[in-house]
């Protein structure tokens, strides 16, 4: 799951309303995210990138490759019911698709605070403000996610004074 704010997140896609994504990590448990904070999700874990994301739809990339463009409804744990631009609501099987890229604002809105970027063993990458650091763990506050305690040696890396937000329009790594 890639983040607004620019945190990436791996774990377990619940299900997918007009407003919210159910998701479950291992770092920060099982999250109601609302979805305005959701950049797009990656299903299929070979996909290691989004492509393509759009100021006016919302895009389901295939296992194909092939796009399509209109309005992601719902996606539960077998199912994703969709509507394209001209209006016509398909249910696609979860298992077809590779990706799904929610729409973009017209413009980010990235304020000028500073994170610390977390790079986990799991490959996870959390931007957030870190509350304390002990010798077995750290706690942080991740935007939009939630608050967690990380055992110091599932980290692979820190940075200190990233600043935040994703790179809408381009590559999602």
């Amino acid at each position: 799951m890639y983040l607004v704010q620019g945190t990436l997140v791996t774990g377990e896609l619940l299900e997918v309303t007009p407003k919210t994504v159910v998701f479950a990590s291992t770092p920060f448990g099982k999250m109601t995210i609302k979805r305005s904070l959701v950049q797009g999700l990656a299903l299929d874990p070979k996909l290691d990138r989004l492509l393509g994301a759009s100021a006016k739809h919302d895009k389901v990339r295939l296992n194909t490759n092939k796009f399509l463009t209109g309005s992601i409804k719902k996606l539960d744990s077998t199912s994703l019911l969709f509507v394209d631009q001209a209006g016509k609501q398909t249910t696609l099987q979860r298992s077809v698709i590779a990706g799904l890229l929610f729409k973009r604002p017209l413009q980010a809105n990235l304020g000028n605070k500073t994170y610390t970027r977390v790079s986990l063993v799991n490959g996870d990458k959390v931007l957030g403000h870190v509350a304390s650091i002990q010798g077995s763990h750290l706690s942080m506050v991740a935007p939009g996610v939630g608050s967690t305690i990380v055992p110091t040696e599932k980290i692979v890396d820190m940075e200190f004074g990233m600043g935040g937000g994703a790179m809408w329009g381009f590559t999602l790594v």
